[in-house]
């Protein structure tokens, strides 16, 4: 399947460039963490975000990560908005709030080592581009989210979940 090759293209590139020997243990919170992942899957426009947005207002600390800096900052407006403090980090702004327990960002600015209660995923698919896919990859990977909601398309479904069933015994 594209999603076990690219998990040996992967370790391969980590083993032999940067030497690291596992690439899934180079994320060591969220390997020691019992994450539960939430799949929610459907077509464009099926309110699919609105829904995951209204589970991470319900959570303690959080983090949105969106494909595009327009997806992060409309939800950074939208949560502000609504009176719930959230950062923006994309890779041409950093807008922090002090006091803020969620972070709206695009996917390739993701924190692997802040224990958060929930993450949203968007557009999951793009786990399998090959340009980019590697930042969702990491992301499911190593985000150290209680929940984390992945948010895509219906195509993405045995892919992800092969590559969540990889992440080892606690995810």
């Amino acid at each position: 399947s594209k999603i076990k090759d690219l998990q040996i293209e992967i370790n391969d590139l980590y083993s032999k460039s940067l030497k690291i020997n596992d690439y899934f243990s180079s994320f060591n919170v969220a390997q020691k963490m019992v994450r539960n992942f939430t799949f929610i899957l459907g077509p464009t426009n099926s309110g699919k975000t609105y829904r995951a947005i209204e589970k991470l207002k319900e959570s303690q600390s959080g983090v949105y990560l969106a494909p595009l800096r327009l997806l992060a900052l409309e939800v950074y407006q939208r949560l502000n908005e609504e009176g719930v403090k959230c950062n923006l980090i994309t890779g041409e702004e950093r807008i922090i709030i002090p006091e803020a327990k969620f972070t709206s960002s695009t996917i390739e600015m993701a924190n692997f080592n802040n224990i958060i209660e929930t993450a949203i995923i968007d557009e999951v698919q793009l786990l399998n581009d090959r340009d980019r896919g590697y930042a969702w990859t990491n992301a499911i990977i190593g985000l150290p989210a209680n929940n984390i909601l992945c948010l895509g398309t219906t195509e993405i479904e045995n892919s992800l979940a092969s590559l969540i069933g990889h992440c080892g015994k606690n995810s």
